[in-house]
Formats: C-alpha cells, sequence, structure tokens
C-alpha cells in the first residue's frame, strides 16, 4: 500500500510541474506582441443586460492594469470578444481571442488568424448579466498572464 501511495504523489506531482510548461507552449504566439486593439462583436438586444459597452469596458480595464498597449488599429492584431447568450438567459458562450495578421508561408498571403483563444460556456439564469462580466475579466486576465509569460 505504502509503494502506491508513493507512486500516486510522485504521479500527482509530475502532473502538477508539468502544468506551467503547457501553459508556456500555449502561449509562445504572443511572444513579441507588444500592442493590441479591442474588438467586440455585437451583441444581441435579447442579452439579459449585457451590453458591448460593457464588455469594451470590461476589457480595456484589464488590459490598461498590464504592460500591453491599447491602441485603436485593428491591422497589427486585436483582443476579440464574442459573447452569445440564449434569450431565456440560461446559459451563455463567452469567447475571447487574440486575431493577427500573418504571412502563410506556403502561400506568401497574408491572413488572420488566431493566435490565443479561451472559450467559457455559462448555465443557469442566475445574475447572469454578472456572471458574464466576471467571465470576460478572468479570460482577459489569463490573456494577460500568458502575454506576460513570454514577455519578460
Amino acid at each position: 500500500m505504502k509503494p502506491l501511495l508513493i507512486a500516486l504523489i510522485f504521479a500527482v506531482a509530475s502532473l502538477t510541474a508539468a502544468a506551467p510548461a503547457s501553459a508556456g507552449i500555449e502561449a509562445l504566439p504572443l511572444k513579441g506582441i507588444r500592442s493590441l486593439s479591442v474588438l467586440i462583436e455585437e451583441v444581441s438586444p435579447n442579452s439579459c443586460g449585457v451590453t458591448k459597452a460593457d464588455l469594451e469596458t470590461d476589457v480595456r480595464y484589464v488590459l490598461s492594469q498590464s504592460r500591453i498597449k491599447i491602441v485603436d488599429n485593428v491591422f497589427g492584431g486585436y483582443v476579440y470578444v464574442a459573447v452569445t447568450v440564449l434569450d431565456d438567459c440560461s446559459a451563455a458562450n463567452v469567447e475571447i481571442a487574440v486575431e493577427v495578421n500573418a504571412v502563410i508561408s506556403r502561400t506568401k498571403r497574408e491572413e488572420l488568424v488566431d493566435i490565443w483563444d479561451k472559450t467559457e460556456l455559462l448555465g443557469g439564469r442566475s445574475e447572469m448579466q454578472t456572471r458574464i462580466g466576471d467571465t470576460v475579466e478572468q479570460l482577459t486576465k489569463k490573456l494577460v498572464v500568458d502575454w506576460a509569460s513570454v514577455n519578460q
């Protein structure tokens, strides 16, 4: 029994130690980005009180607390936010992505590509507007942490 317990402890420890490394790999495409604009997808009028202005405020506030410069020119890259809410406010999907223009080496064409993307699905009608705002903030903070991990 004791060897099994020791093996379990080592397995958990190795998984815990590996977690930051995988986060670094996921964040690598963010390396070298110094500025981003903010692009919020239009929000349906029946979206539980969530507004485009509120979403933009949430994202800009978090980014303003980081070293990422916020610019108005979307051609250099942007943080894209899309929130979809069911009409009865029973569920919502929150997506935050970083999209940049990149030249595809195979075709030599410039294309818009996602280099970082997080999505959260929310369920339940309770305080949906607040939960969406909190989720947008949390995902934006995750972006900032990932960005900072590769832009020392």
